[in-house]
């Protein structure tokens, strides 16, 4: 791995009455960028910024909603020489990040528990506010039970866990008494 000096300048700063450099080390300090709506900040502050730490081989990740903004990455890293790096994650892609295998791929014995709660936190976080969700107990405890077994079930079933295999297993599920399969020494099942 290629060491970075710290002290490298990214940006000139200069004045009438002295010189200084923003460097790497700033860089990495963080850097907030505050304006109204329509300033420019990410068409200047952030566009600039943008290509520096791209030219000086920084990588990093951008999460953006807004629908110009692949194209502006795209257009910066052909800018710095950096298409090649350039790595996008979209629906229809051709990338994918199954969060759930790499979760429960971190450690030799995966912890069950993590892994509801990633899938719970991705759940609320593709929730809508006032939904008409219940906040009651019973039936988040309900959920959570649901989620715990389906992951355990997929990961002995495939070794591996996606939302489209715990959507099958789920969808498994008797729905109905007369899909219940009973073994006949046992007796028929009774519903309560």
């Amino acid at each position: 791995m290629e060491l970075f000096d710290l002290d490298r300048p990214l940006i000139e700063l200069v004045s009438s009455q002295e010189r200084g450099a923003w460097n790497i080390r700033h860089a990495l300090e963080g850097v907030q960028i505050f304006g109204g709506i329509g300033s420019g900040k990410t068409s200047g502050s952030g566009r600039m910024l943008a290509l520096k730490y791209l030219a000086g081989g920084f990588g990093g990740l951008v999460l953006t909603v807004k629908p110009d903004e692949k194209q502006a990455w795209q257009d910066y890293c052909r800018l710095t020489g950096r298409e090649q790096d350039l790595i996008i994650l979209e629906p229809n892609g051709p990338h994918r990040f199954n969060f759930l295998q790499y979760e429960s791929r971190q450690s030799q014995n995966v912890i069950t528990e993590n892994i509801v709660e990633v899938l719970k936190t991705v759940i609320r976080a593709g929730a809508e506010k006032d939904s008409g969700k219940s906040d009651d107990a019973f039936w988040e405890t309900a959920l959570d039970m649901l989620i715990f077994n389906v992951i355990d079930l997929c990961q002995l079933a495939y070794g591996r866990i996606s939302v489209q295999q715990m959507y099958d297993i789920v969808q498994t599920i008797p729905k109905s008494n007369e899909n219940l399969q009973t073994d006949e020494s046992q007796g028929p099942v009774k519903a309560f």
